[in-house]
């Protein structure tokens, strides 16, 4: 990515969590070139940030959804829906 000098630009980045819990970082390198392209300066910046992740539990719910269903029969229960309920 190029930037002309004295401009600006924003960029969006999607990421995919590893694990759940809380995570955090923020700091990236920018690297600016000479006029004549012979030398490089670097520059690190901070910009921390973090990031609390909850696990999906739908998968996880959907899971044991028939096991649910099978215990309610053998009570002798019903499944009765009422307004407003939607799926899990």
């Amino acid at each position: 990515m190029e930037i002309p000098a004295g401009g600006s630009v924003t960029e969006w980045v999607t990421l995919t969590p590893l694990r759940r819990g809380e995570g955090s970082g923020g700091a990236f390198w920018i690297t600016a070139r000479g006029p004549l392209g012979l030398a490089d300066a670097r520059s690190r910046r901070v910009l921390p940030w973090t990031a609390l992740v909850f696990p999906d539990l739908t998968e996880g719910a959907l899971r044991a959804l028939p096991t649910r269903i099978q215990r309610r029969r053998e009570a002798g229960l019903r499944n009765v829906r009422h307004l407003g309920e939607g799926r899990v």
